[in-house]
């Protein structure tokens, strides 16, 4: 038994690990995800808002979608995750 949830714990953080690299060799200038200064806006005066300082480029071009409560970087990396379990789940049920 334990053996099995030491596979299954494996399974999940290598599933994982690798949606992180492929969401990282994908990325490109484009991409919100990561440091970029277009991010930032340089209008605001750090001292008074910092946040608005450091992403508020990225709160100006970020919606909330319906379906979400938030928005947050680690979305990428979550939606990732969901299409990459849900083609291993279509292909071991067609299986």
């Amino acid at each position: 038994m334990r053996i099995l949830q030491t596979l299954i714990l494996l399974l999940a953080v290598t599933l994982f690990y690798s949606a992180g690299l492929q969401a990282a060799e994908t990325q490109d200038e484009s991409s919100d995800v990561g440091f970029s200064i277009k991010n930032m806006d340089l209008t605001a005066d750090p001292r008074e808002d910092f946040t608005r300082y450091a992403i508020g480029g990225w709160l100006d071009r970020t919606e909330i979608p319906d379906d979400k409560a938030q928005v947050l970087a680690s979305n990428a990396l979550q939606d990732t995750m969901d299409k990459r379990l849900m083609g291993i789940a279509k292909s071991s049920a067609a299986a």
